[in-house]
Parts: C-alpha cells; sequence; structure tokens
C-alpha cells in the first residue's frame, strides 16, 4: 500500500492537472446542510488497475460566510488516510455520509463557486485539480433535481423543536436558502435585519398556542450579544410564520451567566520515559482512542476534540451550541492528560476508554474535578503546563 501525500491547500494558483469525470468512482456529502456547513467527498480512478494513483478530494463548504473554504486532496489507496482527513474536516460536523452522483458534486461545488464570487471569496488553490467539477459545459440541473440535492444535504426533522432550532439558526446565520427550505416559502426574506449573521449560542422554545412557539435566543454577532424573542408558527412540519417580538443586546458576562454549565476533569499524570527523562509521548495512542476527534495544537499542548455522531442535540426544546461535544482529551506539556466533559455519564464513558486501552500503562489518575462552570479552556489559553499549578493560580483549591 503506498504512502499518500496530503496536502492542505487555500488560496492561490496550482499547476497540476485533476482527474477526468470518466474516472470518476464515488462521492458522497454529509446531511448537514441545516448547520450551515456540509462536507462533500470525491473518489477518482484514473487507473483501474494501479489503485495507488486513486485520487482523493475533500471539500469544506460553509454556507454563512466562507463558502467554499478548504480543499485537502491526496492520491494513493490509503484507507486510513481518508479517515483521518474525514476526521480532520467534516468530524465535528456530526453527520451521515450521503452519496451522490457526479453531476449532484458538481451541482453542489459550484453553488459553493458562485457564493465565493458573489462574496468576493477567493476559490481555494488547487483549481485545476477541481476543475472538471466546476465544467459549465455539465447539464443544468432542474428545480426537482436541486430540491433533491438538498434533500440530500439534509436530516429529516423528528420534531417541532428541531424544525424550530433549525430554522432561528439559519436565520440569525442569513442562510435564507435553508431557512426557504424548512418553511417552504419562496423568497423569504430576513427577519432580522438590524443583526449582522449572528451565532445561535443559546434558544429556549415555550409553547405559546396550538402551533405557535416562543423563541428566546441568545445570539452572538461580532463579538456582541443579544438576546431576541421570536414568535414561530409552524404547521405540517413546516414554518409557516415567524415575527421577531423583541431585542436587546447583554453583556458577555450577562451570555457567560446564560449559558453555564458543569464541567467534570479528571486529569492523569503521565509516566516518565526512562530514556528521554521526558513523560512518554501519548499522542498516537490518543488517537487511536478516539479516531474520529479533531486534533489541534496548542501552546501547551494538544487539543483531542470528541463530538457525537449525530446533531440530536438541535431537537430539545433548550438548544446548546456546545451541546455537540461529548469531550475533551487534552496532553499537556506539563506531562498531565486531561479528560473533560459537561455530563458525569460522558465523563466515566471517556474515563473507561483511557482504562481499557494501552495509555493506562503508562498514567496514573491524579485528581477529579467538578466545576461550576468550564475552567479547561482557560488553562488551555493561559501560560500555565501543570492543572493543578493552574487551580492554585485560580484560587479552586
Amino acid at each position: 500500500m503506498s504512502k499518500p501525500v496530503l496536502t492542505v491547500l487555500e488560496g492561490g494558483l496550482a499547476s497540476v492537472s485533476g482527474p477526468r469525470e470518466k474516472d470518476f468512482r464515488y462521492a458522497y456529502v454529509t446531511d448537514t446542510r441545516l448547520m450551515g456547513v456540509v462536507g462533500l467527498y470525491v473518489h477518482y480512478r484514473p487507473d483501474p488497475e494501479d489503485h495507488r494513483k486513486d485520487w482523493h478530494q475533500f471539500f469544506h463548504l460553509d454556507a454563512e460566510e466562507y463558502g467554499f473554504d478548504t480543499y485537502v486532496s491526496f492520491r494513493g489507496d490509503s484507507s486510513e488516510a481518508v479517515k483521518k482527513t474525514e476526521s480532520s474536516l467534516f468530524g465535528g460536523l456530526g453527520g451521515t455520509k450521503v452519496e451522490v452522483s457526479f453531476r449532484e458534486a458538481s451541482a453542489l461545488l459550484r453553488e459553493y463557486a458562485a457564493f465565493n464570487e458573489k462574496h468576493g471569496l477567493e476559490l481555494p488553490s488547487g483549481r485545476d485539480e477541481y476543475a472538471v467539477l466546476l465544467d459549465n459545459s455539465l447539464p443544468e440541473m432542474t428545480e426537482t433535481e436541486l430540491r433533491h440535492l438538498m434533500d440530500l444535504q439534509c436530516v429529516e426533522l423528528q420534531n417541532e423543536w428541531q424544525l424550530i432550532n433549525y430554522f432561528v439558526m439559519r436565520c440569525f446565520g442569513k442562510d435564507l436558502p435553508a431557512a426557504e427550505y424548512l418553511s417552504g416559502a419562496e423568497d423569504l426574506t430576513d427577519i432580522y435585519p438590524e443583526y449582522p449573521a449572528a451565532t445561535l449560542c443559546k434558544n429556549t422554545i415555550d409553547q405559546k398556542d396550538k402551533g405557535v412557539y416562543l423563541c428566546e435566543s441568545l445570539i452572538e454577532a461580532d463579538d456582541r450579544y443579544f438576546l431576541v424573542v421570536t414568535e414561530v408558527r409552524v404547521e405540517n412540519m413546516k414554518v409557516t410564520g415567524a415575527e421577531k417580538c423583541s431585542g436587546f443586546p447583554v453583556s458577555s458576562h450577562e451570555a457567560a451567566i446564560a449559558v453555564a454549565r458543569s464541567e467534570f476533569i479528571t486529569v492523569y499524570d503521565i509516566d516518565i520515559d526512562p530514556a528521554t527523562g521526558d513523560p512518554y509521548s501519548l499522542t498516537g495512542l490518543v488517537s487511536r482512542i478516539f479516531p474520529s476527534a479533531a486534533v489541534s495544537e496548542h501552546e501547551n499542548g494538544s487539543l483531542h476534540m470528541i463530538f457525537h455522531t449525530n446533531n440530536s442535540h438541535v431537537g430539545r426544546r433548550v438548544y446548546m451550541l456546545n451541546d455537540d461535544i461529548c469531550g475533551i482529551v487534552f496532553l499537556s506539556e506539563g506531562g498531565q492528560l486531561l479528560l473533560a466533559s459537561y455530563d458525569e455519564v460522558s465523563i466515566m464513558a471517556l474515563e473507561q476508554s483511557i482504562e481499557q486501552s494501552p495509555v493506562s500503562h503508562y498514567t496514573a489518575v491524579s485528581g477529579k474535578f467538578k466545576f461550576k462552570e468550564p475552567v479547561l479552556y482557560e488553562f488551555m489559553q493561559g501560560d500555565f503546563i501543570d492543572f493543578d499549578e493552574f487551580l492554585e493560580f485560580i484560587g479552586a483549591y
């Protein structure tokens, strides 16, 4: 099996010629359109006799602000590299893979390329590689076909809370095509014109009457927070009407209180490697335990963010932005492994995963904590590499 060469391409020009339509083998899109972002994967096989020449392309597509913002590709036959790239780019989306045809993949990428052009955003580098998907000579999709393509990108709604949460989320994000999809209305107008594109941090739904609901939404826009109340009318799992009732700014402190939750943290000390005199490096082992985790590097350690496999949290009466996070593993430069989660069941599941893995041979529990509000992020952003010293500094001891 050949070793793939992975390239992340963002901005600029490329000289590498890409595959042809006749080389197409398979494609999928994630069913996460209602969250505002989808991932697209396209697989080509130019040589049926030599899979080492296979071409794997990954596209990150944002419907709210960034458009077609990231392109990653590599050649080879490594399924492990495919999984690693999927986890890195799509692991936090919380969706499932839905197969699409070459024509559907092309229509999808052209839609986001048009978004980039409309908003003055440069396409990612490597255009020669994915030029065949942007070929305007391909037949245009009919309205029925475009509707079907949208259906493929969206999860099947399970309840009215989910419908309402997605709808106000799309409206606050200025993603009117998705909001129209949920309402069935054509040319839906912006119901929040006084606010810029915003992130829905929390949404609380209360029923006012049959088919009529009031939403209290905490949103963040340009580092400012607002509390907005909206009346939403629902019939036959479609939003038939929505009207903003009130809205006013709130402080960052008030916003923090509104989304506050407990945080459970378990701390492990990592044994010293006698060959180097430093703590054992457990990054590889942790990545194998949590292969779908999104990994990012910080000044004082590496973060492994573990997401739930779906976005079922959107179907709750009280929606919280970070409820898609299952847990966190942080390997600090101070020789500690920290597990964190927002609920006791999840932290116990993370502990069990560690204890049943080879990591347990190199670690020992040094403390278990429950905090009234999250502290791990503050630790990761600070100057400390030892969690116990950080707790002393903030007066938690």
